[in-house]
């Protein structure tokens, strides 16, 4: 799915809106699910990693080496490291607890990506083989 140029400014202008909010997001990039589907738009945000950081409050520990190099996660949750010792219920619950955390940062990107997605002019939305506009997605996460 080739986006045309009004199509990628339009793209370009919901990710700024959505870094107004998550400091840490420094752009986006297409990947590689971007032409595969006719009804969704599939983005890879570029994470700043020491803004990223600085967000969350973490410390470098909690942080996973790779993201200082290039990487591409799923999750929020998989660029942080939070080695806990397994075995003991009060560690799974709180790895579990920054899992949800992480899950719930996510989801609120979506939705506020398609939110702003919806409120951009149709002139500078993708649209399917209906002329309808489409729905926009994250995908991952990578580093510069």
């Amino acid at each position: 799915m080739e986006l045309s140029e009004n199509e990628v400014r339009g793209v370009t202008l919901v990710v700024k809106a959505l870094s107004n909010k998550f400091r840490f997001i420094d752009g986006w990039q297409s990947n590689e699910y971007s032409d595969k589907y006719d009804v969704v738009l599939f983005i890879d945000l570029i994470v700043n990693p020491q803004k990223f950081i600085k967000y969350y409050n973490l410390s470098e520990e909690n942080i996973d080496e790779r993201i200082y190099g290039k990487f591409k996660e799923t999750t929020l949750f998989s660029l942080t490291r939070f080695a806990l010792p397994w075995g003991d219920e009060e560690i799974k619950k709180l790895w579990d607890e920054k899992f949800d955390f992480f899950y719930e940062e996510k989801k609120i990107m979506d939705r506020e990506l398609e939110e702003f997605y919806d409120m951009i002019p149709e002139s500078l939305q993708k649209k399917n083989k209906f002329e309808l506009p489409i729905s926009i997605s994250v995908s991952h996460f990578v580093s510069p």
